[in-house]
């Protein structure tokens, strides 16, 4: 009889998210893109087989990379990451890896999301359907003394505030700035939208595209810089009329986006052909 009880785990939904990884080589195409400076006479882990144990545990709700102490021994972890009965990378070497990523392979992974959507996201879709993206901004809150963390009295906590762009349809991410804890609203907003636009352009120049958002974005001073295209947006996406906001939801160019929370929120939408329909009101 044996009452060790052997090695159970909780995670076992990561197989499956593994099988989903592997039919569409989410993580295999990161091997390449991010530097490895290590000295190889002293490498265990991979950095494939690093970068999968984090996203992974992100995945499954372990965002801090000190849970690392005790997931490097679960069993369905080590399967899906791919060192069977070995252990995982600690929470020493996971932080040596998120700090010596060069910034060129930064750069490159800021950029994965939108070449995947380009690549096959938008596959199966109408030759002029509308693409919307989804301008959000987020809490993550911080612990010690990380630079750039502030307290933002409105989440009452000291933070970091990334500002997040979506794919409305498939939710993926296509942009993201990391902003500092006191630092909200419509910041840095035209710099990420000018590149990310212009590519879409380029890849589909007949589509129209409309920006999305909530009530914290209908700040004048944005409304008057996307009425400027020669300013800040490519010659493409001259039909951007001005904000438009109501109680209850948008009365933008689609009906379908207002909140269903019943929250002020803003639309802006650019057409390759025309100005969308509908009165236009100044933010």
């Amino acid at each position: 009889m044996d009452f060790a009880g052997g090695e159970i785990t909780s995670e076992a939904g990561l197989v499956v998210l593994r099988e989903f990884d592997e039919r569409l080589k989410l993580t295999a195409g990161l091997k390449g893109l991010v530097a490895d400076e290590r000295d190889r006479r002293y490498i265990e882990h991979s950095t494939l087989n690093l970068l999968r144990q984090r996203i992974y545990q992100i995945a499954a709700g372990y965002e801090d990379a000190n849970d690392a102490t005790f997931l490097r021994h679960d069993p369905t972890l080590r399967a899906v990451v791919g060192r069977g009965e070995l252990l995982l990378a600690s929470q020493p070497t996971l932080s040596r890896l998120e700090n010596a990523v060069p910034w060129e392979s930064v750069r490159a992974l800021e950029r994965l999301g939108l070449e995947w959507f380009m690549r096959c996201g938008a596959q199966g879709r109408q030759s002029r359907q509308e693409i919307i993206l989804d301008l959000d901004s987020t809490s993550d809150p911080t612990h010690g003394q990380q630079q750039l963390s502030f307290f933002n009295g409105h989440y009452d906590t000291y933070m970091y505030h990334p500002l997040l762009i979506f794919e409305g349809e498939s939710g993926i991410l296509l942009a993201s700035t990391l902003r500092a804890g006191d630092v909200g609203g419509t910041r840095g907003l035209v710099p990420r939208l000018r590149p990310l636009v212009t590519q879409l352009r380029r890849r589909w120049p007949k589509r129209p595209i409309a920006l999305r958002a909530d009530g914290e974005f209908a700040k004048p001073t944005c409304s008057i810089t996307l009425s400027m295209p020669a300013a800040c947006m490519p010659s493409a996406c001259r039909a951007i009329p001005n904000w438009r906001h109501g109680p209850s939801g948008c009365a933008g160019a689609r009906s379908s986006c207002g909140d269903k929370a019943g929250r002020r929120c803003a639309c802006i939408a650019t057409s390759s052909t025309r100005p969308a329909p509908g009165p236009t009101r100044a933010g």
